[in-house]
């Protein structure tokens, strides 16, 4: 897996961060993230084709309001986005 550097600076921002539940959040996305792994377009999360601002990419739910954004290219996993999505 390859990560977008937004989502890098998303994921720093998480940690330091005072979110309520912060484990509960990461532990979600690495549940997330093994799915992907299995089969990235089936699993946990709602998978869903994304069409208009990332063509192409897919969302999982990590949440009411965020998601995790990736694209799949070339048998390799570009994680985008795993703040927000539906702000």
């Amino acid at each position: 897996m390859f990560w977008a550097d937004e989502s890098v600076k998303q994921l720093d921002e998480l940690k330091k961060s005072k979110i309520e539940n912060l484990d509960l959040y990461l532990t979600k996305i690495i549940e997330l993230l093994e799915s992907i792994k299995k089969d990235p377009f089936k699993g946990l999360g709602k998978p869903e084709p994304l069409k208009e601002y990332y063509p192409k990419s897919w969302s999982r739910r990590i949440n009411k309001k965020d998601r995790l954004i990736y694209k799949i290219e070339k048998d390799k996993v570009y994680i985008i986005s795993i703040i927000g999505h539906y702000d």
